[in-house]
């Protein structure tokens, strides 16, 4: 090789000899003094190497990488070093492979290991200058997965280093990320660099490893299984082909049992948890987010097919939005709660295509009570029914001309009370209804001189049926009626305590069949 001229005096300094693969080199490290110069000496065999710098710009900023290519470096290592002799470089070849450490300061910052076959594994340390991030950005549904997940779910714990692994063309088929905590992280990726499955493993040897589908705009996550520390796998879970998350649970033997943990709770990165419910086959019947401003996310799932019906964003002030959904997961109507000036709460309803339903609104108000108010088609006040705190409630019933027509309020006790108005507001009658401990309940009618008219008893059974006796103020009789649970009913009208008529109606309201009594009591006809 020719040799280049040296126009200033090198100090040479330091040699040192080192056992690479079995192979015995001797490495001599050139170092200039502030001579403007940068060395690289290969193993002994081999001439020095030497760069010289433009006399005009002794001092460069970047380290000088010596002339030769990478391929011409004989098997052994070399150092390379700055021209103020700090080694940025370690370089050792053997039989094609070649393994280069980067050095900042003592400090190393990277690792380049390329083998015969073109791979190659690029190892990256905080304070490295390409630029990779310290950081490890996991898919959400990473986090919040099942069981050992709580073990095994990404910290903030500091990266201490990230490998990259490279196919001969250049593709990323595996990412492994070391943190301070002794986890570790994996993720592999298929031939076209897409992401297939990650991989977590704890401090403690538990782990878990989820598999995703990639598409061109975002990844779902298929199939997850989780291990405990032993590595028995603990559960599993799949997509069925409806979609719906199939969850099986295991023993340390290996068997399938029953959900073990039917609320699990997680505690994501930023604080927030998520409380998730499941029913025994493992399918979630409800997931709720409690992020640390107070606001909440709540999902809640169909029972036996799992989809999701309904999504509840709630804010820490109380106002919020729903979102309903059908079983084909189509948008089937939302609902907004609105705070309004004196501190209650107003929710309105909207259809699927985003027009008002005017079937019901509600609103919370600041005593902790619920008004709900119902519609007719034409957009009139059905009715209106406010639930209290203390378990009682009320509801006020309109005309078709929008006057109140009747009061009803039921009490804790399930006692109530009945208040019915002409079209003038004035009061026509009342009616107090009592529990009685047989379970049965006894109604006092009242006119509207607060007059007691006539008490009725009802019977309720538990086929849904019930069976009710009124007696005039004098206590006799004056009819009875049996409704059954499909909607039909009858009726037995009577006279000083003699009946004179039974009418019964089919569950449409139309009568059915009559049947008149004579002066004893006797059928005349049916």
């Amino acid at each position: 090789m020719k040799k280049l001229s040296l126009k200033i005096t090198m100090l040479l300094i330091s040699i040192s000899f080192y056992q690479i693969n079995g192979m015995d080199e001797s490495v001599e490290h050139t170092a200039p003094v502030s001579t403007g110069f940068a060395q690289v000496v290969h193993e002994k065999s081999s001439p020095i190497h030497s760069i010289q710098l433009n006399a005009e710009n002794p001092i460069m900023a970047k380290p000088i990488i010596y002339a030769e290519s990478v391929e011409s470096i004989p098997n052994g290592k070399q150092s390379i070093y700055d021209i103020h002799g700090n080694k940025t470089q370690d370089i050792i070849t053997n039989n094609g492979m070649q393994h280069i450490t980067y050095y900042d300061g003592s400090k190393i910052i990277k690792e380049s290991l390329s083998l015969p076959d073109g791979s190659q594994h690029l190892t990256y340390y905080p304070g490295n200058t390409d630029g990779v991030l310290m950081t490890d950005a996991m898919p959400e549904e990473h986090v919040a997965t099942i069981g050992s997940i709580k073990q095994v779910k990404p910290t903030l714990s500091p990266v201490t280093s990230k490998t990259v692994i490279l196919d001969s063309n250049k593709v990323k088929q595996q990412e492994i990320i070391h943190r301070a905590d002794k986890s570790v992280t994996r993720k592999y990726y298929d031939d076209r660099g897409s992401l297939e499955s990650i991989q977590v493993i704890a401090s403690d040897k538990s782990s878990i490893h989820n598999y995703y589908q990639s598409y061109p705009d975002y990844i779902v996550m298929t199939q997850s299984e989780a291990y405990d520390s032993n590595g028995h796998k603990t559960q599993e879970w799949a997509l069925n082909d409806s979609g719906q998350r199939i969850c099986i649970y295991y023993d340390t033997q290996g068997n399938s049992i029953p959900n073990p943990n039917p609320e699990e709770t997680v505690t994501h990165p930023d604080g927030s948890t998520t409380i998730t419910h499941r029913n025994y086959n493992g399918i979630i019947l409800l997931e709720v987010t409690t992020h640390t401003d107070g606001s909440t996310i709540t999902l809640e799932y169909d029972d036996e097919d799992g989809y999701l019906e309904s999504k509840e964003i709630k804010n820490a002030d109380g106002s919020g939005e729903s979102t309903y959904y059908d079983s084909t997961g189509e948008i089937d109507g939302t609902s907004k709660i609105v705070k309004i000036s004196d501190g209650s709460f107003k929710t309105t309803h909207y259809d699927a295509d985003g027009t008002i339903n005017h079937e019901f609104t509600t609103v919370h108000h600041t005593d902790g009570s619920i008004q709900t108010t119902y519609y007719n088609d034409d957009k009139t006040i059905s009715y209106t029914e406010i639930k209290y705190t203390d378990g009682s409630s009320e509801s006020i019933y309109y005309s078709e001309d929008g006057k109140i027509s009747s009061k009803h309020k039921e009490n804790k006790d399930k006692s109530s009370e009945t208040t019915r108005y002409n079209e003038q507001g004035q009061v026509t009658g009342i009616e107090k209804t009592v529990q009685n401990r047989s379970g049965s309940s006894t109604s006092t009618h009242y006119d509207a001189n607060n007059q007691i008219t006539h008490t009725s008893k009802t019977i309720d059974n538990i086929d849904g049926s019930s069976e009710k006796n009124s007696y005039n103020i004098d206590g006799t009789i004056d009819y009875t009626s049996k409704n059954n649970s499909d909607g039909s009913s009858e009726y037995t009208y009577y006279s000083s305590g003699r009946p004179y008529q039974t009418i019964y109606y089919n569950s449409d309201g139309s009568i059915n069949k009559s049947i008149n009594y004579d002066a004893n009591g006797n059928a005349i006809n049916s």
